[in-house]
């Protein structure tokens, strides 16, 4: 389920062999407009590119707890 405000794609991306999908719930983009799938996405894929894992663990962690980013097994089905 797409949680955007105006169905924007969900925004995919892989680290350590694992693939993620970010899907930033309606509320927080009400709040923070700016700060769309793709935005988040951008932010991840520069922490990558500076190999800052810490920010990239912590991105990934916090996403998963605040449920705005979603593991996806071999399928490409969400793992909640």
């Amino acid at each position: 389920m797409n949680t955007q405000t105006d169905k924007r794609a969900t925004e995919i991306i892989g680290y350590r062999g694992k693939k993620y999908e970010i899907d930033v719930p309606r509320r927080d983009i009400c709040e923070a407009p700016n700060q769309d799938n793709k935005f988040h996405k951008q932010q991840m894929e520069y922490a990558i590119s500076k190999q800052d894992w810490v920010t990239v663990e912590n991105r990934i962690t916090n996403g998963l707890r605040f449920m705005w980013l979603f593991e996806l097994d071999e399928n490409g089905m969400r793992i909640e």
